[in-house]
């Protein structure tokens, strides 16, 4: 890699090893990976989710967030919902409808995660 260049070696998310093909990888910025279809996506030591369904999917919590976690979700196809209340509060104060392509930041504090 060169200046300003990172390589993304796939790696078993949780034990930094080698897992095959994998869409998961820690590295200088936190952890990305790709989420499945569900309400309740678990995101310990996550910093960018990336989202993709070709089903609604909505997202009621983000499970297992650190205080002051930043999240970056990259949403590139079709539409995921990200409902307001309960463990996630949006700027507008409703339902977010990511449509895609589109990204959403969050931040987790006081374990809640807060659309910035």
């Amino acid at each position: 890699a060169g200046n300003g260049m990172s390589l993304a070696v796939p790696c078993d998310a949780h034990t930094n090893r080698f897992a095959g093909i994998t869409n998961e990888y820690s590295g200088e910025y936190g952890e990305y990976r790709t989420s499945t279809d569900v309400a309740t996506p678990d995101v310990l030591g996550c910093k960018v989710l990336r989202s993709g369904s070709t089903t609604l999917t909505t997202i009621t919590d983000f499970l297992n967030g650190a205080e002051n976690q930043e999240l970056t979700i990259v949403h590139n196809s079709g539409t995921r919902n990200i409902t307001n209340g309960g463990g996630i509060f949006t700027k507008s104060g409703s339902t977010l409808s990511l449509v895609a392509p589109v990204a959403a930041r969050f931040v987790h504090s006081a374990g809640v995660w807060y659309e910035v």
